[in-house]
């Protein structure tokens, strides 16, 4: 839970199965090379990407920054399609894990120290959710171009 996010729900859009599959995973591989994702493994039902390194540094605010790792996939089960992904926030983890050592060495301040403590864990869990909400609806926005391409 600390770590990862994974999301499974049923979607329902138009057109044959292998059709939606390549369309949405066209698109997805489109905007994951826009979020300057370079590390995208594909196959056919499944794409698996990691985070670059130095992301943090030179992209700014971007939805894939918090994001060590990620796989998302479409399968088919007793006729319904269902989008599945899990992503991984072991690198942003390790950093607030770091910076959760530097209050300790404010022991003087034991107010201020636990101040820090909490901020570092409050940044933490803000990017975990923002990212997998800002994931999910860019899924949920590719879903929606493939069903108005089909009509």
């Amino acid at each position: 839970m600390i770590l990862d996010y994974t999301y499974r729900s049923s979607i329902s859009s138009k057109g044959s199965d292998t059709r939606f599959r390549r369309l949405f995973f066209a698109k997805l591989q489109r905007k994951l090379s826009d979020a300057y994702i370079f590390d995208i493994q594909s196959q056919e039902s499944v794409v698996s990407f990691k985070g670059t390194v130095f992301r943090f540094a030179w992209n700014g605010w971007n939805l894939f920054n918090g994001i060590s790792k990620g796989e998302i996939r479409i399968t088919k089960y007793d006729d319904k399609r269902y989008l599945y992904y899990k992503i991984n926030f072991l690198e942003v983890f390790v950093i607030a894990s770091i910076f959760t050592i530097i209050p300790f060495t404010l022991y003087d301040f034991p107010d201020l120290m636990a101040l820090a403590f909490v901020a570092v864990w409050i940044v933490y869990f803000i990017n975990y959710v923002i990212s997998s909400r800002r994931l999910k609806t860019m899924l949920f926005e590719i879903i929606k171009d493939i069903d108005s391409e089909i009509k």
